[in-house]
């Protein structure tokens, strides 16, 4: 009876060593959130609050669509090495009249798929679809949202997630402008792999508000600028700290661009950004990476391109 008692008390140890095993290999990863489209923001560190350079404003801030001074699309692709993830985006503004513009995107995010992940048979597969809208009220001020709508699914689960984002935008002068959003209102899809399975569930986005500004030399208007600095601070509504963004754009000549961006969360963590910019007649590729292990190792690379002028019939 005795030699029954140890044998069970030995065979009790290894099932509760090898059940947690199994849930130390449980693993989160949130992709419902967007990517920041546009390889110039990644060079900012996301400091473009403030500014209205193309259509990926409308991940920043959707208000700032209506000070658009192009018409051109945009193609990304988007690497975060941490997690592996790879997302591939689409984006197109489109001209209702002056000062009221919408912007389009769909976006692919996937893991797993082109190569294999250091989390087993971790696999996903997510679908985005974007949709802003930006007018303004008056000459100088604009007022805009996005709505945010992300399809996953997996070998054993699919779901919807829908979020939405809230901006305001003034651009007194030429040399500056201002902006304000409010991101992460909605649900997102979280991701949790097991070691066996990938499962989705339904989880909330951090909500968070951010301001920013633009500072430029020559103004806008000018057809050479030397530099532009973009400056913003983000606080997010579940966490104590201030988050501050800051990028500085150098333009030696009027085809190339180099960039710099820090982040920094006071007593969080910090790191650097880098970017450049190449442009080719009216198309344009920029490249914007994060490198640190910190930063998630972020890179990513967008081509812009000119389909249509739709500005020739506005303004």
């Amino acid at each position: 009876m005795r030699k029954f008692q140890i044998s069970a008390a030995i065979a009790a140890f290894f099932l509760a060593s090898l059940w947690t095993g199994a849930r130390g290999q449980e693993s989160t990863v949130y992709l419902s959130k967007p990517f920041q489209a546009g390889a110039r923001s990644i060079g900012f560190a996301g400091a473009i609050t403030g500014d209205a350079p193309d259509v990926s404003v409308m991940y920043g801030n959707p208000a700032a669509l209506a000070f658009l001074d192009n018409s051109s699309i945009l193609i990304t692709h988007t690497y975060e090495r941490s997690s592996n993830v790879m997302d591939e985006n689409v984006a197109a503004p489109l001209f209702l009249r002056r000062g009221e513009v919408v912007g389009i995107a769909a976006s692919v995010g996937h893991v797993g798929y082109l190569s294999r992940t250091p989390k087993n048979d971790f696999k996903v597969m997510q679908y985005g679809y974007d949709v802003s809208y930006s007018r303004r009220i008056i000459p100088t001020l604009s007022l805009g949202g996005t709505l945010n709508v992300r399809y996953a699914r997996s070998s054993d689960s699919k779901l919807w997630g829908l979020s939405s984002s809230f901006g305001l935008f003034y651009f007194p002068t030429p040399e500056v402008s201002y902006g304000a959003a409010l991101t992460g209102v909605g649900s997102g899809i979280k991701y949790i792999f097991d070691g066996e399975r990938t499962l989705l569930n339904s989880g909330n986005i951090s909500r968070s508000i951010l301001v920013g500004a633009v500072m430029r030399f020559p103004t806008k208007a000018a057809k050479t600028r030397m530099f532009n600095i973009s400056l913003a601070a983000e606080k997010m509504f579940d966490r104590p700290e201030i988050r501050y963004f800051g990028g500085l754009e150098i333009l030696p000549v009027r085809f190339i661009s180099f960039r710099v961006g820090y982040f920094r969360a006071e007593n969080v963590l910090e790191y650097a950004s880098y970017g450049m910019g190449v442009a080719f007649g009216s198309w344009k590729l920029d490249f914007g990476m994060t490198p640190g292990k910190v930063s998630r190792e972020l890179f990513q690379v967008t081509l812009t391109t000119p389909i249509w002028n739709q500005l020739d019939t506005i303004y």
